[in-house]
């Protein structure tokens, strides 16, 4: 963590064991303007215990972004246990959609940006994520054209999803 940036670095994913049942890992996907942004499968779990070591850098990742951004969930959507039917969330503003389809097994998340303008101020703080050598997510980068405020929401938005909360 630095003064006005996040970095995540998670190792590139090993060889996986042959016909490893994968059942249990979440399906968990983020799509930013018709691209696909993050995937469970990408990050390097083999075992159980990867998907915990992963979740928990997750969930620091968002915590941080919260203390960086000096906000507290901002996220509308209550964050209990999933132990529902499947739900949908619909927010739209004039200058973003986010839909968010959530049941006990997956999480899919899409945002659209209606009018991509320059990236967000240099100086608002942001978020890189890399999966070994890739960058994978890059709210600067990634969520351009949005006021700081709907950019720190946004941004909360998907890293909370990202964190399965």
């Amino acid at each position: 963590m630095y003064k006005n940036k996040i970095i995540v670095y998670f190792p590139p994913k090993s060889n996986p064991v042959q016909d490893q049942d994968t059942t249990w890992l979440p399906d968990i996907e983020i799509v930013i303007c018709k691209k696909l942004f993050f995937k469970y499968t990408w990050l390097p779990i083999v075992f159980e215990h990867d998907l915990t070591n992963c979740q928990d850098m997750l969930n620091k990742l968002y915590n941080e972004w919260l203390f960086l951004t000096q906000t507290h969930n901002m996220v509308t959507t209550p964050t209990h246990d999933k132990k529902y039917a499947e739900r949908h969330a619909h927010l739209r503003h004039k200058d973003y959609v986010l839909d968010c389809w959530e049941s006990e097994e997956a999480t899919h998340l899409q945002v659209e940006i209606h009018q991509l303008r320059p990236a967000v101020s240099k100086t608002s703080p942001f978020v890189q994520m890399y999966v070994g050598p890739y960058l994978i997510f890059c709210s600067q980068r990634d969520l351009p054209g949005l006021s700081s405020s709907h950019y720190t929401y946004v941004t909360s938005y998907i890293l909370q999803k990202m964190a399965g909360i």
